[in-house]
């Protein structure tokens, strides 16, 4: 199929902005798709791939990869599998999207030899999987229920990954967890075990964040008895050798809501959260009041602690990313979420099961190198889904410059700039894709709308889902767009 390519552009320009923004739509390809998926954006063998994710009650564990290659074409999309030991049961445990060295992780449970293995599988560059693994670490256990808990991540410049290692279960110790540290070719860095200061429990409860220069941050939120949630962050050297302890520390009544992080250019996390002053946000409480920000580095030292209070509350509002830039501004990009999972009875007397989400206004909450809030800002948008996993109704944004750029679909008759009494039905199904540029030096914003666009508009031929979307250079953000069962590239071009 020859690939075509439309180019749209608007230039805005006044006094305070001077922005461009192009979209490029490339090569529609039909896809199977996964419902209700989680996306995560890798690049790796000098491509660009999607992860698709998501756990079926029917079909357990879904996994789907779709790459492209350097100019955007297609490459490759195909479902992942996570391979069987003999007689034995495998666990997916997630990616490491090392440098030219993609694996498949998991974890099986060997009652013989009395342990849990972790096994890696090579994944190339067209997403096909090699079946033979490669044992990269094993704990004892005793039984496949408590058999150890394992979770990954990878650093930024894929040179280094780890394994957070949740031990198993035993009554009244504290809680004791493995750190293993893994180099590019998946040689073992440091492999050590450490004791929290907090009673064991069941389940996952700890986040593992690997930075570049192999430094590992574990981001835990403890349960403690009679007690609000306490959220913490622990520092671990990129030797193994300390482990400091940094927390969230709210004053009564004030208590943490939800959370996210995101690493800056020098190594350090930065946790920004919603707090709430009774927990009861979603059933009339005292709603999402405010946000926290935590900043820490590898020797534990705590960088910045702010607390700020919305000038308006929140209710359903669901963080979905947080942007650090290098002078240190913060960005968290928002919205109101609401999801909700239903079971009908289908052929044969089999349970279907559904999701629908509901994605409001969009909430973008600027914050300064201390931390502080500095602005919130509220984008109108409405989107109703049943198992696209919010794709098409979310936000995306990211830093260019001094700007931010916040991406997201909504009603043109809403931006057209014209006065309905009544929304004519030939236009009133209509989105468009809408682009918000916040100047951050003097908190000014700017509007463009992509009306008789190539990508959404009345010609309906691409729908851009902000969800996939991915920051791949300064001037130019990567997307997935889609159209009933056919998915296609696109990329914003930012000058």
């Amino acid at each position: 199929m020859k690939k075509i390519i439309f180019y749209f552009s608007l230039l805005i320009a006044n006094s305070f902005i001077s922005q461009t923004y192009s979209f490029q739509v490339g090569e529609r390809r039909s896809s199977t798709s996964i419902e209700d998926p989680e996306i995560e954006y890798l690049e790796n063998y000098g491509k660009k791939y999607l992860l698709n994710q998501a756990y079926s009650m029917k079909e357990g564990m879904q996994l789907q990869l779709q790459g492209f290659k350097e100019n955007n074409d297609y490459l490759c999309s195909k479902k992942l599998y996570v391979p069987e030991e003999k007689m034995l049961i495998s666990i997916y445990e997630g990616i490491l999207n090392l440098d030219n060295n993609m694996q498949l992780i998991k974890s099986t449970f060997n009652k013989e030899a009395k342990k849990t293995f972790v096994y890696a599988h090579a994944i190339n560059e067209y997403a096909d999987e090699i079946d033979e693994h490669k044992e990269i670490m094993s704990i004892p256990a005793e039984k496949a229920m408590n058999s150890g808990n394992f979770s990954c991540a990878t650093s930024p410049n894929r040179k280094f990954a780890v394994i957070l290692t949740e031990l198993p279960f035993v009554k009244e110790t504290k809680e004791k967890i493995m750190i293993t540290v893994f180099d590019n070719t998946l040689k073992t860095v440091f492999s050590k075990e450490f004791e929290l200061p907090y009673d064991a429990r069941r389940g996952l409860a700890n986040k593992p964040v690997i930075a570049n220069d192999g430094s590992v941050y574990v981001v835990k939120k403890a349960d403690i008895s009679k007690m609000p949630d306490l959220l913490t962050v622990f520092s671990i050297s990129n030797t193994g050798e300390t482990m400091k302890e940094n927390s969230v520390k709210l004053d009564d009544p004030k208590k943490m809501e939800s959370y996210a992080f995101s690493l800056n250019t020098k190594n350090e996390l930065v946790v920004v959260g919603y707090y709430t002053e009774d927990g009861k946000v979603s059933f009339g409480g005292t709603k999402q009041k405010g946000v926290f920000c935590l900043g820490v580095n590898s020797k534990g030292e705590q960088l910045m602690y702010q607390t700020s209070e919305f000038p308006k509350h929140y209710i359903s509002s669901k963080i979905r990313q947080v942007l650090v830039k290098d002078d240190g501004k913060i960005a968290m990009i928002c919205e109101n979420y609401s999801k909700v999972n239903n079971s009908t009875m289908g052929p044969n007397n089999q349970l279907v099961y559904t999701t629908d989400i509901t994605q409001g206004d969009a909430n973008i909450h600027t914050l300064n190198a201390k931390g502080e809030l500095v602005k919130s800002y509220e984008f109108s948008k409405n989107s109703k889904s049943i198992a696209d996993g919010g794709l098409y109704g979310s936000v995306f944004g990211a830093f260019h410059n001094d700007k931010l750029v916040v991406v997201y679909n909504d009603f043109q008759y809403r931006h057209d700039g014209k006065k309905y009494v009544l929304v004519p039905p030939t236009i009133a199904w209509i989105k468009i894709p809408i682009i918000q540029t916040i100047d951050l030096a003097i908190n000014d914003v700017r509007e463009t709308v992509f009306i008789d666009a190539n990508v959404g508009g009345k010609d309906d031929l691409t729908h851009l889902l902000p969800l996939t979307g991915f920051k791949v250079s300064n001037n130019e953000l990567f997307f997935l767009g889609g159209k009933d069962s056919d998915v296609m590239p696109i990329v914003l071009k930012i000058q």
